[in-house]
């Protein structure tokens, strides 16, 4: 005998895990009937996954790629810098992006970058790949680098209001 659309029941009784309610609902799209969390008095999902995948955001998440419809070429600008789709690459990251300008350094050097090394953009400008602003170096040089621009920077600053 099948449940009838509303019943209640814990994960645990039906087969699940824990003691969360569940409740016996229809897909709102195709009415294919399924036990669901319950949220509210509610089915937490009114759509099944097949259904619920059409509108989600699970669907474009199955279209990867040129596949999917958010699809930008395989450039994206992230927090100023750029990165490129290469998901087989050994940086990229959860999405398949690497750096562009980790790109470029491995690029110029025929080589890949050392484990521990960071890429410097010389003029400070994110976006500006180009091999003659790129520097690798181990990240605590390049983080003396840095605090050495800053005080270089503030000398500056300080000789021209001095100067006036």
């Amino acid at each position: 005998m099948s449940p009838v659309i509303g019943e209640i029941k814990r994960a645990k009784d039906i087969g699940g895990k824990g003691y969360n309610p569940r409740i016996w609902a229809a897909c709102v799209d195709c009415g294919v009937e399924r036990w669901v969390d319950m949220e509210k008095g509610r089915a937490r999902r009114p759509r099944c996954k097949k259904c619920g995948g059409r509108l989600g955001a699970s669907y474009l998440q199955r279209r990867c790629g040129k596949e999917n419809p958010a699809w930008k070429g395989g450039r994206i600008v992230d927090g100023g810098y750029i990165r490129i789709h290469k998901p087989r690459h050994r940086r990229a990251n959860q999405g398949g992006y690497v750096l562009e300008h980790i790109l470029v350094w491995e690029k110029t050097h025929r080589r890949p970058l050392p484990l521990g090394w960071v890429i410097h953009h010389l003029n400070g400008i994110k976006k500006d790949n180009r091999p003659c602003n790129l520097v690798g170096l181990l990240r605590k040089k390049h983080h003396a680098e840095l605090v050495n621009q800053a005080l270089k920077k503030r000398i500056r600053e300080l000789e021209k209001q001095v100067s006036k």
